[in-house]
């Protein structure tokens, strides 16, 4: 089974979202990982022997950028609680020879443990990565998140018995739980669990709308079938995805839409699809429900265009071996500009045939190149130092014309 997965978006936007009630303060079920390949004899890992502890359970996998990008705040919080009784626990459904191989690239400091058969995945209902499970001293599940959210003082709230869930506009819901490409967090959290379905195509008004100008964007390809998810989206964002362009930016004359408003989109499809036809399809719906036509126009525009001065740091993607865990730091060179054109909001033309080919290790900035607070001048700086040239001119742009 080949399975392909990119999350975008401003791609640390590892999106919290409502989940059951009820999994909330609920006792957790018992740890069942196959093996601890780093912490103590398996059979010590247990609610019962934990009793008394914090757990924070760490769901991640060694292809997900956004779980290798908070590695080093995990790792920064066990060293601050280190005296505290607090344990650790990244648990992956990957083989032991894959976790050793990236950990020996990329120091893990809690526990690491291997759910091969993912008993753990399907008793915590975990459905996107990564996710983290804080259970309490007394063994109750206190709060589900993502690791970005975890702080130092959240964890010690819950150490010390005054954790209260954050609530927003009056709800008596926290804001808990994860989903990835082609799931409705919506529907996942309230009614199945995370069962996949075999085609939906949703388009609504966010049922989490949020006054910053980010959004979770993720797909996913396996076999013959296609997931995909956007989340608090403006329609500029969500027309620039359908249609392929780096970036809002490139999204003009849309006065007839309310780009204030934010918008969710979700897409599956089982019967042979691919993500060509899932944009496709999706074009033609959003066209039709916002009553406009597209099409590309040529326009000369100050852009920042960028070169390759020398290659040291570039790989071809055909020369990455994916199956090898060091291979995940691995990002497209059109991907990078993209988070810097939509960071900085200036239009960055590639000048090289082969872009699309083109890779870097970004394993020194992955605890930043995901996350939405870093300013895109630290990636632009990053992405100089490894032979890249930005040059501000005049150029002919191709824009995607909204017109009614």
């Amino acid at each position: 089974m080949k399975t392909k997965t990119t999350i975008l978006a401003i791609l640390q936007i590892s999106l919290t979202f409502i989940n059951l009630q009820s999994q909330v303060l609920k006792k957790a079920p018992e740890l069942s990982m196959d093996l601890i390949i780093q912490g103590p004899d398996i059979h010590d890992v247990t609610l019962n022997k934990c009793s008394g502890k914090v757990i924070i359970l760490e769901f991640w996998a060694t292809w997900c950028k956004p779980c290798i990008s908070n590695i080093q705040h995990l790792n920064e919080l066990q060293s601050k609680l280190s005296d505290k009784n607090v344990c650790f626990i990244s648990i992956t459904n990957e083989s032991e020879e894959k976790i050793n191989s990236f950990i020996k690239l990329k120091k893990i400091s809690g526990w690491v443990a291997s759910d091969t058969d993912k008993s753990m995945f399907k008793a915590y209902n975990i459905i996107g990565l990564p996710t983290t499970i804080v259970i309490n001293p007394n063994g109750f599940i206190e709060l589900i998140t993502t690791p970005d959210q975890l702080s130092l003082e959240l964890i010690q709230s819950i150490i010390d018995g005054t954790y209260i869930p954050v609530y927003k506009n009056g709800q008596n819901k926290p804001e808990l739980g994860s989903f990835g490409p082609g799931d409705d967090p919506a529907y996942t959290s309230f009614i199945k669990g995370g069962e996949p379905i075999p085609y939906q195509h949703i388009i609504r008004p966010s049922v989490n709308p949020s006054i910053s100008n980010f959004f979770w964007y993720g797909t996913r390809t396996q076999d013959s079938s296609v997931g995909i998810t956007l989340i608090d989206a403006n329609l500029n964002q969500i027309y620039a995805c359908a249609y392929n362009q780096a970036s809002e930016y490139r999204i003009i004359n849309s006065s007839s839409l309310n780009t204030q408003n934010k918008w969710d989109l979700i897409f599956s499809r089982s019967d042979h699809s691919s993500l060509e036809m899932a944009w496709k399809e999706i074009g033609v719906n959003l066209n039709a429900i916002f009553n406009v036509k597209i099409r590309f126009i040529e326009l000369e525009k100050k852009v920042t265009t960028v070169t390759l001065q020398y290659d040291s740091f570039i790989i071809k993607e055909s020369q990455i071996d994916w199956n090898n865990p060091n291979s995940s730091t691995y990002t497209g060179i059109d991907e990078i500009l993209n988070i810097i054109e939509t960071n900085s909001g200036k239009i960055l033309i590639f000048d090289n045939p082969d872009h699309l080919e083109l890779y870097i290790d970004t394993y020194e900035i992955s605890n930043v190149l995901w996350n939405s607070n870093t300013p895109a001048s630290v990636v632009e700086n990053w992405i100089i130092s490894k032979g890249f040239i930005f040059k501000s001119e005049i150029r002919k742009v191709t824009f995607l014309s909204i017109e009614n």
